[in-house]
């Protein structure tokens, strides 16, 4: 084996204490009454969440920090809504029947229809020309192997993108770093580990951009249940549970404007997807959210956990980007000299010069943000461990 570890596009991660961050939170919901499955109930802790699915079964992917300070709420159509604060990783939940549901939920439409027209109307409701993003983006990366040796790769930065019109295909991202504040932690016995393409990662996971297969509304590959309607950022939005209708090992919620039907929110989480004999992608939860600009929807912000079983080893990550400014009147390509390349690895990538400052001034509330958050990241202390034959 090599000494080096490539950690690709598809190998995901997290962690900021000693053992794993990203917790696994998976268990049933059951009426409380009769003892049935509740299907298509929604499972949410913070910005993450998921869809339980024709069997009441759940599972998804959350940082433990998240999870203690948020705790977990469930809830479903025609149940009253329950939130545990004190839980382990593996737990059941029993909802019990509303007494009188409100009739604003008693909506005529179906979740198939929605979801559909939503689908169909991406080309009207997104940019429907090429545009660029200056924005923030948080890492937080780590390997841990058989030993319990670590590798930690934790960056603060800012970012340049293209994107492709919302109608193109295929969809075009293209990357560029303006600027970058990043720290790495070794157990001194660890295998040199390098990360890669952590840049595109998030950005590349804007399933609206991807065409992605659970917002066609497709009833062959996957049920989906009309839950109620929700205020987001002061908009009314359909809630729209979904599920596997067999081996996808996906789930999720879409949040669909009720005056425009566009996708507001995606929470999906995948789960069992293998993406060769050596590489079990087993764990992976994001959280995907668009913003209206003038009269048409794009990228606002993306969050995204994961966890990757390779070869003995567990990579674990978090990615969070936020956008700041979409730029649509003048918007191009990136240079060549400015594009991330595929398979760079993210510590060697330098930022590019030829960004203006313009480019480099983020709005003041987005860049404090960016930069309490990556203040608060801790990476703790490796200590060293006896290799054991």
């Amino acid at each position: 084996m090599s000494i080096k570890l490539y950690l690709s596009l598809f190998i995901l991660a997290v962690s900021v204490t000693a053992t794993a961050q990203i917790v696994t939170l998976k268990g049933k919901v059951t009426n409380a009454k009769t003892g049935a499955a509740v299907p298509a109930a929604s499972i949410l802790s913070g910005s993450f969440g998921t869809s339980a699915d024709g069997n009441g079964n759940f599972v998804f992917y959350v940082q433990q920090s998240v999870a203690e300070a948020s705790g977990i709420t469930i809830s479903s159509i025609g149940y009253q809504t329950i939130h545990i604060s004190d839980f382990s990783d593996n737990f059941n939940v029993t909802l019990k029947p509303a007494i009188q549901e409100l009739a604003e939920v008693n909506i005529p439409l179906g979740a198939e229809f929605i979801v559909q027209k939503a689908y169909r109307q991406i080309a009207q409701n997104y940019l429907n020309k090429g545009f660029n993003i200056t924005g923030t983006q948080n890492m937080i990366h780590s390997v841990r192997d058989t030993f319990g040796y670590q590798y930690y790769y934790v960056n603060n930065a800012k970012v340049k993108i293209y994107m492709s019109a919302y109608a193109d295909t295929p969809a075009v991202t293209q990357v560029g770093l303006m600027e970058k504040d990043e720290r790495i932690k070794s157990n001194p016995k660890a295998r040199k580990v390098a990360f890669i393409n952590g840049y595109s990662l998030a950005l590349t996971h804007d399933d609206v951009h991807l065409n992605a297969v659970p917002l066609r509304g497709n009833p062959a590959r996957f049920k989906y249940k009309l839950n109620r309607k929700e205020l987001i950022d002061g908009r009314k939005t359909y809630v729209v549970n979904f599920y596997s209708n067999g081996k996808d090992a996906n789930a999720g919620i879409l949040y669909i404007d009720t005056a425009t039907y566009a996708f507001v929110r995606v929470l999906n989480t995948k789960y069992n997807v293998k993406i060769n004999s050596a590489i079990d992608l087993n764990k992976l939860t994001s959280f995907i959210q668009y913003r209206k600009y003038g009269n048409q929807w794009a990228l606002d912000a993306v969050k995204f956990n994961s966890v990757t079983e390779a070869d003995g080893y567990a990579v674990e990550r978090t990615d969070e980007f936020q956008a700041g400014v979409i730029t649509t009147d003048q918007a191009a390509q990136l240079p060549p000299g400015a594009v991330i390349k595929p398979r760079e690895k993210d510590n060697e990538v330098k930022p590019y010069d030829g960004f203006s400052t313009a480019d480099k001034q983020m709005p003041a509330t987005l860049q404090k943000a960016a930069d309490n958050a990556f203040q608060k990241t801790k990476i703790p202390v490796i200590a060293d461990r006896v290799h054991h034959n």
